[in-house]
């Protein structure tokens, strides 16, 4: 699934409107962690996620965050 074009072209379009509705990086870190995993993101989630995508992050910067939430453990389906 995570190999696959149609996710990857999801998340590029989502990172792409995403950054147009959410050009701060605080503000997209703390919305998905919101959305995504239905809490807030702790105050060394957003470091680390600024740190790595910056205050004003490019589309490319929000799709890697997407990539490396994706990967998260709250994301993980064990059987």
């Amino acid at each position: 699934m995570t190999n696959g074009q149609r996710l990857h072209q999801s998340l590029k379009r989502g990172a792409q409107r995403w950054v147009q509705l959410h050009p701060s990086g605080q503000e997209t870190v703390q919305l998905f962690y919101l959305k995504a995993l239905g809490r807030p993101a702790s105050a060394d989630e957003l470091r680390v996620a600024i740190k790595n995508m910056g205050d004003k992050p490019s589309a490319e910067a929000v799709e890697d965050f997407f990539w490396a939430m994706l990967l998260h453990p709250e994301f993980q389906l064990i059987n």
